[in-house]
C-alpha cells in the first residue's frame, strides 16, 4: 500500500512540475505580447525591436 502511494505522491510531484513550467512560460508569452503591444502603440514594431 505504501508503494502505491509513494506512485501517487510521485505522479503529482511530476504533474505540479510540468504546471510550473508551463505557468512559467505562459506568463513570458504574455509578456512577449504585451510588449510587442507597449512597442506598437509607441511606433516601435512590435516584440523585435
Amino acid at each position: 500500500m505504501d508503494a502505491k502511494y509513494g506512485r501517487i505522491a510521485e505522479s503529482i510531484e511530476r504533474i505540479l512540475e510540468e504546471l510550473k513550467e508551463e505557468r512559467k512560460e505562459y506568463r513570458e508569452s504574455i509578456e512577449k505580447l504585451v510588449n510587442a503591444i507597449i512597442g506598437a502603440r509607441k511606433g516601435g514594431g512590435g516584440a523585435n525591436d
